[in-house]
């Protein structure tokens, strides 16, 4: 099953095999009757959940990683402009969003071009 979620993020998924739990955030009591591996969309291996019992997902379903732990977030890096996820507080039957996801207009406004190269950019070719 293909994320939108990557080794980036869960780095120690790859970096040390550790196990995040994973669940899909609707219908949670599913029966979990498919072994599938979960996987981001990095050219590299990026496997973040090899061979989990999941229920039935299709696209555009929500995969929930618990367990992740306070060091998981600011260890997430940007590799290859790839967005950081929300991260979510969840105690008991509440759950808040306490990190939102990022945006694309959150890190390509942080880059700039200098003029100069711009200007050769739109120069008519000879």
């Amino acid at each position: 099953m293909n994320l939108d979620l990557s080794t980036n993020h869960l780095s120690w998924a790859a970096a040390l095999n550790w196990y995040y739990h994973s669940v899909p955030v609707v219908n949670t009591n599913a029966a979990a009757n498919e072994v599938v591996d979960l996987v981001g969309p990095l050219c590299n291996s990026d496997e973040v959940g090899p061979h989990r019992k999941m229920p039935p997902l299709k696209r555009g379903d929500y995969v929930a990683f618990l367990d992740t732990g306070g060091y998981t977030e600011p260890c997430a890096a940007r590799y290859n402009a790839q967005l950081l996820p929300a991260c979510v507080l969840v105690s008991g039957d509440q759950a808040e969003v306490i990190t939102e996801r990022e945006q694309l207009r959150d890190i390509a406004g942080r880059f700039r071009v200098p003029p100069r190269l711009l200007a050769n950019s739109f120069a008519p070719s000879t």
